[in-house]
């Protein structure tokens, strides 16, 4: 009987401690960023803002990869565009309108992410 009841304590799935909970539907701490559990009162209250932390750094990152590879499309268009010396856009070849449309959608692109950064 002692050996059921042990089988059944929720543990902390850090320090290994009781939890003190009675589990996954009910009270137990989960972390909802990453769904690592159950925890104790004091490894949660560690675990739940490191991690979501470091889920917003990786999102950073990710928009930051983004706009950074928007920028050399950014650049590389730009220079395309400035090698263009035609002044009326009617007459331009197809590949020169191309060049002109990316470079403005890309410039928006970075525009809207440096945005995003300053909200």
């Amino acid at each position: 009987m002692k050996e059921k009841m042990l089988a059944e304590i929720e543990r902390c799935c850090t320090c290994d401690e009781p939890t003190g909970r009675a589990g996954r539907m009910d009270d137990s701490l989960y972390c909802t960023t990453c769904g690592k559990g159950p925890f104790c009162q004091s490894c949660f209250d560690i675990h739940a803002p490191l991690c979501a932390r470091v889920a917003t750094l990786e999102a950073q990152a990710a928009r930051d990869a983004k706009v950074r590879e928007a920028a050399r499309d950014y650049q590389a268009a730009r220079d395309a565009y400035r090698k263009v010396a035609v002044t009326d856009i009617a007459g331009w070849p197809k590949a020169c309108v191309e060049v002109v449309y990316r470079y403005e959608r890309l410039r928006r692109t970075i525009d809207d992410a440096l945005a995003e950064e300053v909200e």
